[in-house]
């Protein structure tokens, strides 16, 4: 945030603020830094795949399955790239098909147990980084949420 937004969030935060678009930049930097490092960490490396593997294996696992289009719904990744990284990831045996539908993806062993690891190497990080601050993470996920709701395009009403 810009100091001047900051110091009038900070003064009295019942008061409108004035947007500004130096603020959104700032945003989408330190966004786009995290991911970066987050990407190059130790535990990406380690279990040998990538952010993007990560969110696959992640979203399947928190749902036992997923077909490809839940998955390009829910990341809001293009169906080429979704199509790209299960393939990958297939040829690994993380993923394989399997589930409620013919399109179903679930974890194999082998991605079950990558997925722990990786997912407990991920919090180990978090744990020492965030050294109390822990609930910033959920207000970070609250927040973003309200600026992906600001520009996701509006639905058409029916007629």
């Amino acid at each position: 945030m810009s100091e001047e937004v900051g110091e009038k969030a900070g003064e009295n935060s019942g008061n409108a603020v004035e947007v500004k678009i130096e603020d959104l930049v700032l945003v989408v930097g330190n966004m786009n830094r995290f991911l970066a490092l987050l990407a190059s960490s130790k535990a990406f490396s380690t279990a040998e795949v990538s952010l993007a593997d990560w969110l696959i294996l992640s979203t399947v696992s928190g749902r036992n399955t997923a077909t490809p289009n839940q998955l390009i719904k829910l990341l809001g990744v293009a169906p080429q790239r979704v199509s790209q990284i299960v393939e990958r990831l297939k040829d690994k045996q993380l993923l394989a098909k399997g589930g409620a539908t013919p399109h179903s993806l679930s974890l194999t062993e082998r991605g079950s147990g990558l997925i722990g690891r990786l997912n407990a190497d991920i919090l180990d990080i978090l744990s020492v980084g965030l050294n109390g601050r822990e609930r910033s993470l959920v207000a970070v996920e609250r927040h973003l949420r309200s600026l992906i709701q600001v520009f996701t395009p509006a639905k058409s009403k029916a007629n």
